[in-house]
This record gives structure tokens, C-alpha cells and sequence, in this order.
């Protein structure tokens, strides 16, 4: 028979039972992250109800100097600040070059949303500055092994009754859903353009995350002024800070100003360390790597709209796109004095061009405007692209706008790293003001035809001797333009007039005659002289190579006047 004191004890044993239930056995929910491969990033998130603690453990890595080497990591940032609340580096365990180690933490978060990521970067640098270092890489410092994968993670976990998991997608895409533009998780060689209009200046919050260093930007972002077609905000070493993670991982979190008008938003990022893959660091906050524009006051969201066609200041011109070995042309007439915006990209080393574009008087074939070397800037990518954006004012007139390449390095057909903005090389022309484009016609240089010319002899083959006759019914100042060849003082393809006695009056001479544009031999003579009344007779002679469409080095920049133009002064 069991004994009072018997029953007694087994009375204690099952009161202690029941009372100890909710102390240590309260539920708890926990998300997971890592055994990833060396330049992955796996990512989590949770949400807590209400203030609480979390607890933070697992195994993480480094294999030598922070920044330097291999590290597998992890932190978590807040959803709405996008600021960092935990990191491992500055977790007491963490120490450069310890190889492999186990962390375990607990901190209080406030009640919200909550990103989990966990990292392992790249490199696996060693450096060896002596022999101390030699015999420490050899024997003492430790080397990632692919079978470390499976062992390298990172835990969270908190009460269940505060603590739930979420998806770390669809958790940013939420707070993305009342942004102006949002572009992000942005890949390898990858151009994003949104557009949008502002019918009300508005404070905005810009923000972005890409790569830059010593005041280079290779994934970056910028803001375009479609309206008078200039770039209102651009990413700058001024603007933006360091992003976490790898040196070169930088950012913008700034708040501005934004006119009324018509906007587009750009986003362009090169060919590695992106959401595709790093090969560095992360920064701390990966999924937003691009760009994103929220107003400040939402309520401000009711004055946008998506950039309509009619809204837009479509180009004057724009020969886009372009390839290898081509030459392009079109002719406008702008019916009024106006600004006008060039947009043109192209190809130089050293101090000459070998894609270009410029634009001519089509009445005087005067060069009024030329892409040089020294009037450009960087255009991303390799050292040889080069952009020139500005305004020139150009006068009421017909004008004819052309772009060249050489047989290398063009769209598509890259033999160094690409510009940004790629499919915009070429010449892309617009009237700064939109009202302007009302003033614009496009016409066909091919058809052009110049009322004033007296007499023509053009697109000249080789062993040519050509004559023209023109009757002058009054003294007059007339313009000669004449493109040849020549070189050490000598022509070989030239032009001359002749009275009808046969006597010359004007002859094309090296001396008087300027660089033509393309091959250094290209000469041409472009001004006015004063003839009597009478009867003339306009020459042009060639000799047996380099003429028009038969060139044996760079053309001239003004290919079909290639020969003698005589006509009268405007």
C-alpha cells in the first residue's frame, strides 16, 4: 500500500510540473539564414507586435583582414529606417582571421518590421609582406573549405506570440508602394528609365545604393529633366556616403526640392558586384541597390502622373544605336533663334575622336558645331567613351546634323567596357524649350538643295577633270566652298575658276586651304571672294585614289560636298 509520504512527493513532483509549464516552455518562432557559397546573400525577415527581445546565433567565418578577405556574416536592419540594428562585426565573438567561431547574442527591438540578411564574400586575399606572414598563411591562418557551407548560418528567433516570419520580397516591396520611382535589386549590365510628370513642386526622398570610388560611379543613379533635357540630379561623391560592406559600396539618402514638370528617372549599373552576385562585402541594405523616390508628404502623391507622349520634348534629332563604319545625316530647318540641347557620345583616346558627331549650315556648309575631345567629359564605362552634353544657340536656318564611327568599339560591338547610357551612342539633338519644337522641320540633306549655288562639281570620283559654267549678271561677293586632297604643301584633288578667257582668277592651294575633317590630307576651303560680272567656268580635277565613296583613309567630315561649290553670298 502506497504511504502518505509517497503520495505526498508524487503530489509535489506534479504541481512543480504544472507550474514550470510556461516558464520554460514557451513557444518560440525563429527565422534562418546562410549555407551559402562565397559571393551569395540569403535573406530573411520577421515582424515583432510589440517591444521584445530576439535572440541571435549561429557560426560565422572570417579568413583574414575585414575588407581583405573572405567573411561570412550576417545583420539585421529595420524595415522602415533601412538602418542597422545588429551587426556580427560588432559582435564581441568577431575577429579578423579567426577562421571559423560561434555567436550568441540577445538584444530588445522595438515593435515593427525587421530584415534578416546573411552574407560570405568573395576574395580570399592572403598577403604576404615577410616571412612572418609567409609561414602564417602556410600553417596558421585558416582557409575556406567549400564543405564550411553547410555550417555557416545565422538563427533568430523570438516569442511566438510577438514574433512572425515574413517574406524579405514582399516585406520591401511594401515599403516601396508609395514611392514616386522605384528601382531596385538591380543586376549586372542592366539600364532602368522610368518616367513620370509633377504638376506640383514637391520635397522629395531620394535613395539609392550602388558602386563608387574616388569619384567614380559604375552603378549609379540619376534624375533627367525631360522638359529642358538636362540632368536636374546626379549621384556625386558629394551627395552620397558609404553604404556598409565593401569600400566601393556607396549611397544617397537625401531630401529636395522637386519643380513641377516632367522627370525621368535612370538607373545604370555595370558589369559585376550587384544584386547578382557581389564580389565584395554587400552593402547593408542589398534589395534596395538602385533607386527609390518617395514623397515626403504622400499626400503630395496626388500630384503625379505618368509622362504622357504629348508631355514629352521628343528630339530635333536622334541617330542612336549607331554601329561600326557608319555615316549618318539629317537635315532640320529651325524656323526661329533657339537653344538647342546635344546629347552626343562617342569614341577618343589620346587627343583625337574616332566616333563623333557634328552639325552644318546646310546654305554655307560651315561647321557650327563639332564634338572635340576637349569639350567632352567621361562617359562611363572605358576610359575612350566620351559624351558631350551642352546648349548652343543656333540661328533661324537649315542645318544638317552628322555622326561617324570607325570600324571598332560601337553599340553592340564593344571592344572595351561600354558607356553608360550605351544606346545613346550617337547624336541625339532637342530644342531646349519645348515650345521651340513647333519651329522645327526635318528635311532630307540628300534633297536639299541650295537656291544661291551658281555651279557645282561634287561627289568626285578618281582621274577626274570636270568643268562647270556660270554667268555672273553683276558684280558680287560670292562663297566658294571646295574640299580635296593634299599634303606637304601639294594638292591632288582641288578646284579653280576661270574667266571665259581661260585665265585663273582663283585656285584651291594648300596654303589657303584648312583641315577638312578625318584623314589629315582632307583639306577644304570655305569663304567669300568678290568677281566681276561676266562668265566663269568652275574646275575640279582628282587624282587616282581617296575621292568620294572610294577613300583610302578617314573621309572628310562633309563627305558629299566633296569637290568645288560656287554660289552667291547670303
Amino acid at each position: 500500500m502506497e504511504t502518505t509520504y509517497k503520495k505526498y512527493t508524487r503530489f509535489l513532483i506534479l504541481l512543480l510540473a504544472i507550474i514550470s509549464i510556461p516558464v520554460f516552455a514557451q513557444s518560440q518562432t525563429s527565422v534562418r539564414v546562410g549555407k551559402i557559397s562565397p559571393g551569395q546573400l540569403d535573406a530573411a525577415a520577421f515582424t515583432l507586435t510589440s517591444d521584445g527581445f530576439v535572440r541571435i546565433h549561429g557560426k560565422g567565418a572570417t579568413f583574414g583582414q575585414w575588407e581583405e578577405s573572405m567573411a561570412f556574416y550576417g545583420w539585421i536592419i529595420n524595415s522602415n529606417t533601412r538602418k542597422v540594428v545588429w551587426h556580427l562585426k560588432n559582435n564581441p565573438e568577431f575577429e579578423d582571421g579567426k577562421g571559423l567561431f560561434n555567436f550568441n547574442s540577445k538584444i530588445e527591438l522595438k515593435a515593427g518590421d525587421y530584415e534578416v540578411y546573411y552574407a560570405g564574400s568573395v576574395t580570399n586575399y592572403i598577403q604576404i609582406t615577410g616571412w612572418n606572414d609567409f609561414w602564417d598563411n602556410i600553417f596558421g591562418k585558416m582557409k575556406y573549405k567549400s564543405r564550411y557551407r553547410n555550417e555557416l548560418y545565422m538563427n533568430i528567433e523570438g516569442p511566438s506570440n510577438i514574433f512572425k516570419r515574413s517574406s524579405p520580397t514582399k516585406l520591401v516591396d511594401s515599403k516601396v508602394k508609395d514611392a514616386i520611382v522605384s528601382i531596385i535589386r538591380v543586376g549586372n549590365y542592366e539600364e532602368y528609365e522610368k518616367s513620370f510628370s509633377l504638376t506640383k513642386d514637391s520635397r522629395i526622398r531620394i535613395y539609392v545604393v550602388g558602386e563608387g570610388r574616388k569619384g567614380s560611379f559604375y552603378d549609379f543613379a540619376w534624375i533627367y529633366d525631360e522638359d529642358h533635357h538636362e540632368r536636374f540630379w546626379t549621384m556625386s561623391s558629394k551627395n552620397s556616403s558609404y553604404a556598409g560592406g565593401g569600400k566601393k559600396n556607396v549611397m544617397v539618402d537625401q531630401e529636395l526640392i522637386l519643380p513641377a514638370g516632367n522627370y525621368s528617372v535612370h538607373y545604370s549599373s555595370d558589369d559585376s558586384h550587384s544584386y547578382d552576385e557581389w564580389n565584395v562585402l554587400p552593402p547593408n541594405d542589398p534589395q534596395f541597390w538602385g533607386i527609390t523616390i518617395w514623397p515626403v508628404d504622400k499626400s503630395d502623391l496626388s500630384f503625379i502622373k505618368p509622362l504622357s507622349e504629348k508631355d514629352r520634348n521628343n528630339p530635333i534629332v536622334e541617330m542612336i544605336k549607331v554601329y561600326d563604319n557608319a555615316f549618318l545625316a539629317q537635315g532640320f530647318s529651325l524656323e526661329k533663334d533657339m537653344d538647342i540641347r546635344i546629347f552626343c557620345m562617342g569614341e577618343g583616346s589620346g587627343g583625337d575622336l574616332a566616333d563623333y558627331g557634328w552639325i552644318v549650315d546646310a546654305d554655307t556648309r560651315s561647321t557650327v558645331w563639332k564634338m572635340n575631345k576637349r569639350h567632352t567629359e567621361p562617359a562611363g564605362g572605358s576610359d575612350k567613351n566620351r559624351l558631350f552634353d551642352g546648349t548652343i544657340n543656333l540661328q533661324k536656318g537649315n542645318y544638317i546634323a552628322y555622326y561617324l564611327t570607325d570600324d571598332s568599339h560601337s553599340f553592340q560591338e564593344w571592344n572595351a567596357t561600354r558607356p553608360i547610357e550605351s544606346e545613346r551612342w550617337g547624336i541625339t539633338i532637342w530644342a531646349r524649350n519645348k515650345a521651340d519644337r513647333d519651329y522645327v522641320k526635318l528635311f532630307d540633306e540628300k534633297e536639299y538643295k541650295n537656291n544661291n549655288i551658281l555651279a557645282q562639281i561634287v561627289n568626285v570620283r578618281d582621274n577626274r577633270n570636270e568643268r562647270r559654267k556660270f554667268i555672273l549678271s553683276s558684280a558680287s561677293k560670292v562663297r566658294i566652298i571646295s574640299i580635296g586632297e593634299g599634303d606637304s604643301g601639294e594638292m591632288f584633288d582641288y578646284g579653280w575658276i576661270e574667266n571665259e578667257r581661260g585665265k585663273t582668277i582663283w585656285e584651291m592651294t594648300y596654303r589657303k586651304t584648312e583641315h577638312a575633317g578625318g584623314a589629315r590630307k582632307n583639306r577644304k576651303f570655305n569663304d567669300t571672294i568678290y568677281l566681276e560680272k561676266g562668265t566663269y567656268y568652275l574646275h575640279y580635277k582628282s587624282d587616282d585614289s581617296h575621292s568620294f565613296k572610294d577613300w583610302n583613309s578617314s573621309p572628310p567630315d562633309d563627305p558629299d560636298m566633296y569637290g568645288i561649290t560656287i554660289m552667291l553670298k547670303k
